[in-house]
Parts: structure tokens; C-alpha cells; sequence
């Protein structure tokens, strides 16, 4: 808020500067303002009837555009659209009169002269339009778009010998390339192919820059002779001198490949490799390897390539040394080079980059520079000594204390495991299991004893790994199935049950399924029932019930029995007040749909009561009223 003192504007400051308690959005302004917005009432169209009328309508509308024009008159539009009118009204004289006046106001607007020349070529007034444009470009010469379209109303109306004055007025002023390229291409189209060649000498002499001299080389190519496109390229390269890149020799060369001049190609490229520096030029070495493998040796070419990638790693690794994946293929590329020597002092130079955090998801890509030394050593140089000391300075150099990885502990094993020192890599893997007892390094040791037949020593694996994580249901399952496999039904028997005795145990379900499928394997069906209700008393789920129905019904074959499992459930869950809930529903769906398929039609009936208790009410109540209808007819008679 402003208020003024003394002659002077001061603005006072607000009394609160908190935040309102309602925002207001720049949408919501927005919105508003144009549903504000008052809108024009419509204009009825009017009929014109006689002349009279159309003299008034038209002196009305110059009057309008005679005031728009006295307002503004540097506003394009209002000229414009003036004149428009009166060319569609047929008054020609009237619309150059007002053109002529709009220049006078605006000389140099050349879309002003462009509007009226084209309304002049719409009149068919071919010289007037001639004379527009003559006016148009001896104002405005270095406006390249009037010369474009003049040149091409001449080409259009056919009159070649015009435009082709209009074109050599225009190159008179040095217009920029495409001018020249538009000139020659008129040149080509009426086949005057001497013409077009003068027109683009004199642009390369002009400009002599690379795009001059490769378009100059093109149309000679196309239109002229191999021979003369081949001097094209030399005086180009002879002209430019130090100016020229790897675009100017990658056309050369590749133009020599067209005509089948493949040492001519090679001597090329090889000269650019020469004469232009390797960071100026990515693309012209890509360009000579693609070259060299279709028509030539790759040998020489491909050094020249390692030793710039070689060149670009090594300053790739010493502005970010922790970039491991820079040094990945950094070292694929040596080891391609069979260099044992140079491969391990990379390997040497990339370990010794440790991570700065102490936090694992920093330290995966390191760990793998390791386990690529110690697979380079044992599998490309066969050196098994070397191979283990990588695996033990690996080993010490990870902070164990704070994470570990189970994929080094069992590559080592793996290593020793393939060389025939089983004791020594149960040594490793009983440290590895102090340090890390995983449930990774757990299931590939037990997975190796099963395989070997070590069976003590798998139980015993198995009540190690169950020492470390009880909770694991799965690993129960797994122990009891080992059990199982081996027909030791009463030791898989108990592992279940101290498994399902767990006070906290991760997915029990899972763990309860495997115990009973055991005792209906076993056909143990009553042990296999009062699992069913010991589970169902832990935990009252209706598929609970549910599956110990289908047992009875499936494989024990008694309906009986599963009947009487239903109506177990049907208890339970009333009493546990879920008689209305979409549990006991599913419930008695499921029941409906068995006594359907099994029962009869008096169990089915009884089940449908409890499903839809309304329709007994309705039926006790017609029951009802039909005793009381007979009672009073009695007491009539």
C-alpha cells in the first residue's frame, strides 16, 4: 500500500507477513480472469439488397480501416488487411493505393513488398509484380527471401531467361550458400549443366570452405566425370590447406570406395591419420576400421585403435580413479592383447582403488576387479599359486566386521574344489560360515555334501544353519525333506515338529503344508488329522478347514468325515462371532457346493439354511398363518 507525504511515494509495510490461510494458485487467477472476460455480443450478419446499399457498406468499412490506419500506422495488419479487402472486392487500383501508402509508412518491410507483388501476380499484373520486386531488392538486397520468391514466379510463369537474370543479380550481392545451391539447381533442372559448373566455381572461390568443395565434388560426380570429381577433391585439399577436418577425407576416401579405387581409399585415410590430430578426428578412425574390415587388413589399423583407446583409458582412470568400470574395459581390452605383464600391473593399479565408504553397495564393483584377477590367473595364465594368494589378500583386505560377501567365500571353495583340496575348502568354508553365515553360503555347502554323500556332515550343516536362524521356516522344510529323502520318516517326523513348536517362525504356513503332505504321504491319516486341528485351533483360518475337508473327501474318500469337518468350521467360527462375515459365507459356499457334488438333498438344504436364513423365516411364517387359517375354520364349523 502507497500513500504520498510531503510530494513523495512511500509504500507502507504490511502489518502481517504470514502466509494466507487460503492459496491462491496462477491457475486459479488465470481461470478467473477469463471467466471474467466479458465476452462481444454477436454481430447479426446483414443482407445487402440494392447498390446503394453495397456503396454505403463499403464506405463504412474504408472508414473503419481509414481510422485503424490513421491509429497505428506502423501496424502491419491494419495495411494488410485493408488492402485485402479491397482486392477481394475487386477494386485493384484502391489496394495499390493503399500498398503504396504502407510503404510510405513502412519502406523497408519486406514482407510488405512480398504481400503486394503477390497481389499484383494475382491480378496477373506480371510487370506491375516485376516492378514491386525491382523496388523490393534495390532497398533490401541482402534480403534473401524476396530474391527466392522472385526467382521462382519467373521460373513458374516460365520466363528461364529472367530468372536467370534475377539469379545472377542476386549473386552479384554474395548471398550465403544456399542462394548459390538454389542458382545451380535451376541451372540442372533445364539440363545446362556448363552453367551450373561456372555458378559453383564462382562459390568456391567465393566461400572455399569444405562444404563448397565437397558440393562442388558431388555435382561433378553425379553430373560430370569421376576423373573431374577427383581433381575437385584434390584442388579442395590443396586450397584449404591446415583448415581441413576428417569430413573433407572421409568424403574423398569414401568416394574412391564408389569407384572401386580401394588403395586410393587406404592411401587417403592414411594421410588423414597423418595429417589431423586424434582428438580433432573420432570419427575417422571408426570410419577406417569400417573400411578395413570390408576391403582390407585389420591388423594395422586395429593397433592404431588400441593404442588411442589406450591413450583415452589411462585419462579416463586418472580423472576418476573409482570408476571401476572404466578399468573393466580398460583391462578386457589388454587381456585381448594376450600381454600377461601389462594385464597384471592393470589389475595391480585397479585394486589398489578402494572404496572410501564402508558400505556394501560401494564396494560390489570393486569385488568383482578381484574375482576377474584371480579367474584371469587360473584359467587364462594357469597360475594356481598366484590364483590363491589373490583369493587370501581378497579375503583380508574385506571388512568383515562390518559386511562380507558370500560369492568370494565360495569362488574360493569352488577354486579348491576344482583342483581336488576338499579339505581345504571345507576349512574355507567353515571360516566363511563364522564370518558370514549366510543363508547363500549355507545352501551351496549343504547343496556340495548332498552331491559328495556326506550325510553327517550335511546334519549336522543343517543344525548349524538352524542354530543361526531358527525363525527360517524354509530351512526346516528343506532339513525335513533331506530326512525324507533318505526314508527317515520318523527323523523328518520330529524336525517338523520342533520346526512348527517355534514361538516366532517366518511363513509357518508353508512349514505346516510340507508336515502334513509328509503324513498323507505316508498315509498317516490321523496323525495327518490332528495336525489339521491343531492348526485350525492356532489359528482358526477357514482354508484351514477347508483343505482338511478336501483331504477327507480326496484322499481318504469319506464324505462322512468331511461333512463332519464342515460343520467343525461352522461351530468354530459362529462361536467366534464371524457367522456374518465373508469368511464363514465362503464357508458355507464351499459346503453347499460339496453336499451338492456328494451329499444329498436334505444335508444341501440344511446348509442353504444357514447360507440364506431369511427364506426359513419366510417359510416358518407362510407355515404359521396356514395352522391359524385351519384352526379358526375348525372353530367355525
Amino acid at each position: 500500500m502507497s500513500r504520498r507525504d510531503g510530494g513523495k511515494t512511500t509504500v507502507g509495510k504490511p502489518a502481517n507477513k504470514s502466509a494466507a490461510a487460503v492459496q491462491i494458485t496462477a491457475e486459479q487467477l488465470l481461470i478467473e480472469a477469463r471467466d471474467r472476460t466479458e465476452q462481444e455480443p454477436y454481430k447479426p450478419r446483414s443482407k445487402l439488397h440494392d447498390k446503394e446499399e453495397l456503396m454505403e457498406y463499403r464506405n463504412s468499412k474504408r472508414r473503419d480501416y481509414e481510422k485503424l490506419c490513421q491509429r497505428n500506422r506502423m501496424l502491419l495488419s491494419n495495411w494488410t488487411k485493408y488492402a485485402k479487402w479491397e482486392e477481394n472486392q475487386g477494386e485493384f487500383i484502391r489496394a495499390r493505393s493503399i500498398y503504396e501508402r504502407a510503404l510510405d509508412a513502412l519502406p523497408r518491410n519486406h514482407s510488405l513488398y512480398q504481400r503486394y507483388a503477390e497481389m499484383e501476380m494475382r491480378a496477373e499484373n506480371i510487370n506491375s509484380a516485376r516492378n514491386v520486386w525491382q523496388r523490393a531488392i534495390t532497398i533490401l538486397p541482402r534480403v534473401d527471401s524476396l530474391w527466392m520468391k522472385w526467382a521462382l514466379i519467373e521460373e513458374t510463369i516460365g520466363d528461364i531467361a529472367m530468372c536467370r537474370k534475377v539469379f545472377s543479380d542476386w549473386m552479384a550481392w554474395k548471398p550465403k550458400a544456399h542462394g548459390w545451391h538454389l542458382y545451380s539447381k535451376f541451372e540442372i533442372r533445364f539440363k545446362e549443366f556448363e552453367k551450373a559448373r561456372d555458378v559453383i566455381r564462382q562459390m568456391v572461390t567465393y566461400f572455399n570452405d569444405e562444404d563448397s568443395w565437397l558440393y562442388f565434388a558431388r555435382f561433378e560426380e553425379k553430373y560430370g566425370k569421376a576423373a573431374l570429381a577427383r581433381r575437385i577433391y584434390e584442388e579442395g585439399l590443396d586450397a584449404l590447406g591446415a583448415e581441413c577436418t576428417d569430413k573433407i577425407f572421409i568424403n574423398f576416401a569414401r568416394f574412391e570406395e564408389r569407384q572401386k579405387e580401394f588403395e586410393r581409399a587406404r592411401a587417403i585415410y592414411k594421410i588423414a591419420l597423418d595429417r589431423i590430430p586424434k582428438e580433432k578426428a573420432p570419427d575417422l578412425y571408426q570410419t577406417y576400421v569400417e573400411f578395413e574390415k570390408m576391403y582390407g587388413e585389420r591388423e594395422g589399423i586395429e593397433e592404431a585403435l588400441i593404442s588411442r583407446r589406450r591413450f583415452e583409458y589411462e585419462e579416463s582412470v586418472n580423472a576418476m580413479a573409482s570408476n571401476y568400470d572404466v578399468w573393466f574395459n580398460y583391462i578386457r581390452m589388454e587381456e585381448a592383447q594376450n600381454n600377461p605383464k601389462v594385464v597384471r600391473d592393470l589389475y595391480e593399479r585397479a585394486i589398489t582403488v578402494q572404496p572410501v565408504a564402508n558400505e556394501k553397495q560401494y564396494w560390489a564393483r570393486y569385488i568383482y576387479l578381484w574375482l576377474m584377477y584371480a579367474q584371469y590367473e587360473e584359467v587364462d595364465m594357469e597360475d594356481l599359486e598366484r590364483t590363491e594368494k589373490v583369493f587370501q589378500a581378497m579375503l583380508k583386505m574385506i571388512p568383515h566386521k562390518v559386511f562380507s560377501f558370500s560369492k568370494v567365500w565360495i569362488a574360493y571353495a569352488e577354486f579348491l574344489l576344482r583342483h581336488n583340496r576338499i579339505d581345504d575348502m571345507r576349512k574355507v568354508m567353515g571360516n566363511g560360515l563364522g564370518v558370514n553365515p549366510r543363508p547363500k553360503m549355507y545352501r551351496w555347502y549343504v547343496d556340495l555334501e548332498v552331491t559328495l554323500g556326506n550325510i553327517d556332515r550335511v546334519r549336522e550343516l543343517y543344525k548349524s544353519w538352524l542354530k543361526a536362524t531358527p525363525q527360517d521356516g524354509k530351512v526346516w522344510g528343506r532339513f525335513a525333506e533331506f530326512e525324507l529323502m533318505l526314508k527317515e520318516d520318523e527323523r523328518a517326523r520330529s524336525i517338523f515338529k520342533l520346526g512348527v513348536g517355534q514361538e516366532v517362525l517366518d511363513q509357518p504356513e508353508l512349514l505346516w503344508k510340507k508336515y502334513i503332505n509328509m503324513e498323507v504321504r505316508l498315509k498317516n491319516y490321523s496323525a495327518a488329522r490332528e495336525l489339521y486341528k491343531a492348526l485350525a485351533a492356532k489359528t482358526k483360518h477357514v482354508k484351514v478347514y477347508l483343505a482338511w475337508a478336501a483331504m477327507e473327501q480326496e484322499t481318504v474318500k469319506s464324505v462322512d468325515k468331511a461333512r463332519a469337518v464342515y460343520e467343525e468350521a461352522d461351530m468354530v467360527l459362529a462361536a467366534e462371532g464371524q457367522d456374518s462375515t465373508e469368511e464363514h459365507t465362503y464357508l458355507l459356499n464351499q459346503w453347499k457346493a460339496f453336499e451338492e457334488a456328494h451329499g444329498d438333498e436334505a444335508h444341501a438344504d440344511k446348509v442353504d439354511v444357514k447360507l440364506h436364513p431369511e427364506k426359513a423365516k419366510k417359510k416358518s411364517s407362510k407355515l404359521l398363518e396356514r395352522a391359524q387359517a385351519w384352526k379358526k375354520q375348525k372353530t367355525q364349523q
